[in-house]
């Protein structure tokens, strides 16, 4: 949150006021080619997304941008929701993984694969200041070894 004191001058009387303003930091699901960013993004059932606010939808060369959207993937990707590690330390996200199954197969300092057996789902994490910063669903050939 930032706060921005402002002062003017109205008629020879000082008037104050404060202006709040929080950036919004987008969510971001990728499966294959097709790409869906927006405000929220809530997974309804395992193939079927619920994106809200400043949707941008894009596969190929194609972009659609909307308020809201229900976004249907293909059907051999099961998503994993991501709304579970929002917020959550490098600490809580790697046992929450673990807790659904994740395993980490490549790492690096700030970037970790998890390949999910039984889902076969491959997750890319990246971690900025301890906390997550990013999580996307990639093409399972990521999580090989």
């Amino acid at each position: 949150m930032k706060w921005v004191k402002k002062s003017v001058l109205v008629a020879c009387c000082v008037a104050s006021f404060s202006v709040w303003s929080q950036p919004q930091e987008q969510q971001h699901y990728s499966v294959g080619e097709l790409e869906v960013r927006a405000d929220s993004i809530e997974v309804l059932e395992p193939s079927l997304l619920h994106a809200k606010g400043n949707v941008t939808i894009t596969q190929g060369d194609s972009e659609v941008k909307t308020d809201e959207a229900r976004v249907k993937v293909p059907a051999q990707a099961e998503l994993f929701d991501a709304s579970l590690l929002k917020g959550k330390t490098e600490m809580d996200g790697e046992i929450k993984l673990y807790k659904e199954g994740f395993l980490p197969m490549n790492s690096s300092r700030q970037e970790t694969y998890w390949w999910n057996p039984d889902k076969k789902v491959c997750l890319n994490t990246k971690v900025e200041a301890g906390y997550y910063s990013e999580l996307t669903q990639v093409d399972n050939s990521e999580c090989e070894a």
